[in-house]
């Protein structure tokens, strides 16, 4: 049974509070802290059995055998990546995706944190060595970083249960209040959007751009914001953790891929990495144990926008 069916998951308030005070750094990510720690849940650091994988582990470059690979995330993103109830430990589907790859290559991760609107400029200026962070895949975005795609996510719409609207289109939005994240593609959409409600003759939408997921969906409960526009993976979560929301709509499915600096090495030792786990069947055993087997993809892909 996944874990958020469980209740093992910690509530929303505790995902905010705990978001905002999200500490540097981690070595290993969710398995060394929670061994130091002793508090974040086994159910939520554990990770399926992997083993090194010696031909794909030969093809990493010694350099960066030897410093380790520094995997970005953003820790405002639940079930994909969070922090856990002892307020330090990084969890989360991207998270354990991340560990699993850097076992199969038999690599040292060391995981840091950053908001969406700098993981991409921080890639391609060759600050991190990878990126997991439900970053959508654009073909705009394919210009400076590589892509290896791994999910199937989408875009959802999340509105307080006092209302009964249901947004089936961007402008089913036109005349509300809309909360997005900085640096989000939903954030993009809507920019690139702009005009729609004008050329249908309806007021035009008001975006509220905030730093991260967890404040998006304080607007929401707090009615700062009539609707929040976001990955349909944060919106389904955000719904089932908090009584008072609702998921409004689900809009397009997007790849989400790893992310790393344009024509990295690691690019195509990353994608066998990831082809091996759902070959081997750890791909599966990860999405369910964070309830997300309905957005599997058969095949891992290199730059997949077309």
């Amino acid at each position: 049974m996944s874990l958020h069916k469980k209740s093992v998951a910690v509530t929303l308030a505790s995902i905010v509070a705990l978001g905002l005070s999200a500490c540097g750094p981690v070595v290993d990510n969710a398995a060394s802290n929670s061994s130091e720690s002793g508090a974040a849940s086994s159910e939520l650091t554990a990770l399926p059995e992997v083993k090194p994988v010696a031909e794909l582990a030969a093809r990493v470059p010694q350099d960066l055998r030897d410093s380790g690979f520094t995997v970005v995330t953003n820790p405002h993103s639940p079930p994909m990546t969070y922090v856990a109830e002892d307020g330090k430990t990084l969890v989360g589907f991207d998270l354990d995706m991340a560990r699993a790859i850097g076992k199969v290559l038999d690599v040292k991760l060391e995981t840091t944190e950053a908001g969406l609107d700098t993981i991409i400029p921080g890639l391609a200026a060759n600050r991190y060595t990878m990126a997991l962070a439900t970053i959508g895949v654009t073909p705009e975005r394919q210009k400076s970083i590589d892509f290896v795609s791994y999910y199937k996510g989408g875009q959802g719409f999340l509105a307080t249960k006092k209302t009964d609207f249901e947004i089936t289109k961007l402008e089913d939005l036109c005349g509300r209040r809309v909360a997005v994240s900085v640096g989000s593609v939903q954030q993009t959409a809507l920019a690139d959007s702009a005009g729609i409600c004008k050329a249908a003759g309806l007021e035009d939408y008001t975006v509220q751009p905030y730093p991260n997921n967890n404040q998006s969906v304080l607007a929401i409960s707090s009615e700062r914001a009539d609707v929040m526009y976001a990955s349909i993976s944060i919106v389904g979560y955000s719904a089932k953790q908090n009584p008072d929301v609702r998921v409004a709509g689900v809009y397009k499915r997007t790849t989400v891929a790893a992310a790393l600096p344009k024509n990295s090495a690691l690019t195509p030792v990353v994608h066998a990495a990831v082809q091996h786990l759902m070959d081997d069947g750890t791909y599966t055993k990860i999405l369910k144990k964070w309830g997300l087997e309905d957005n599997a993809i058969p095949t891992a892909e290199i730059n997949p926008a077309k």
